[in-house]
């Protein structure tokens, strides 16, 4: 069937609007809106749009907002079918003692009058400190214990290849001490000394060397060093100025036979402070001569130092 449908079909009669859904004529109309004795019809236009009340604005000051009011608060907060107030039972009875008679607090015994320990910590009376100076608890402050510097014997190196050097103008070719091991002694410093003594002839003015050799690492010596005891001649004078620390040094004139001595005070200063775990002692000369032979003209010394 289609929309609408005629009153009276077949005479003329009025038509009225309506929507064909399966057969059956729902009725259409219009919203229109006014007073009494008037009908505005409704469209989207400002002045023709559904009048609607929001609502009348809250008056001013404190409201409550629906049925729920939020500025009284009832006497009995915790409704009428909460238990009786009571510090025993339900949480609503013990709710309804704290709103009546406030939070419980036990009182605590009054504290006798003056001074007074809380607990069973005594923080009035400290335990007397015995008259005069006093170490506390078991650290010792007062007694350091005594230390002095002691001296190890005077140990006389092997120097058999020391006598009859031969004389080095530029103090490369000369002698070396066997190893001077600290690796078990920990000495933290070595005294050297030495008696040197010269031929009676063919001498000139020049000087006699003592140089200190610090291992390279604990299997090696740098350049021609090796820890034994031998005549040794340093590559050049670079290497000489770089490997071989100069701990003491005399003139020497052209007297026959003379003797001369040589004092390192400090190997650990000539070192920059600390003993290396092994050095040796490299004498070179430049007296123009080989050093005595005859006797046992030529010794060396070193001494440990240590503290006890």
């Amino acid at each position: 069937m289609a929309d609408n449908v005629e009153a009276d079909a077949g005479t003329g009669g009025a038509t009225f609007a309506t929507d064909d859904i399966g057969g059956v004529q729902y009725p259409r109309s219009k919203v229109v809106w006014g007073p009494d004795g008037t009908a505005t019809d409704t469209d989207d236009s400002d002045t023709n749009r559904l009048p609607v009340k929001v609502g009348d604005p809250l008056p001013a000051g404190t409201n409550n907002i629906g049925d729920v009011d939020v500025l009284t608060v009832p006497a009995d907060p915790f409704g009428a079918n909460a238990d009786a107030a009571s510090s025993t039972g339900s949480i609503s009875a013990k709710l309804r003692q704290i709103a009546a008679t406030g939070i419980p607090v036990t009182a605590l015994p009054a504290l006798v009058a003056g001074t007074a320990n809380i607990g069973d910590v005594d923080v009035l009376t400290l335990p007397a400190l015995a008259a005069g100076t006093n170490n506390i608890g078991d650290v010792d402050v007062l007694t350091l214990p005594a230390k002095k510097i002691t001296y190890a014997a005077s140990a006389a190196l092997t120097q058999t290849n020391l006598d009859g050097i031969a004389s080095s103008a530029t103090w490369v070719a000369g002698w070396e001490s066997s190893a001077i091991d600290n690796s078990s002694n920990l000495y933290f410093d070595y005294i050297i000394n030495a008696k040197i003594q010269v031929e009676s002839a063919s001498l000139a003015a020049g000087e006699i060397r003592l140089y200190l050799v610090a291992e390279l690492e604990d299997s090696t010596w740098p350049d021609v060093f090796d820890g034994t005891e031998s005549t040794e001649t340093v590559t050049d004078t670079e290497m000489r100025d770089a490997i071989c620390r100069l701990a003491a040094v005399t003139a020497t004139d052209t007297g026959a036979s003379d003797v001369y001595y040589l004092n390192c005070p400090s190997a650990a200063a000539v070192f920059g402070g600390t003993i290396p775990r092994k050095f040796v002692i490299f004498i070179t000369q430049s007296t123009g001569t080989t050093l005595e032979t005859t006797g046992d003209p030529n010794q060396v010394y070193v001494k440990g130092v240590y503290l006890t």
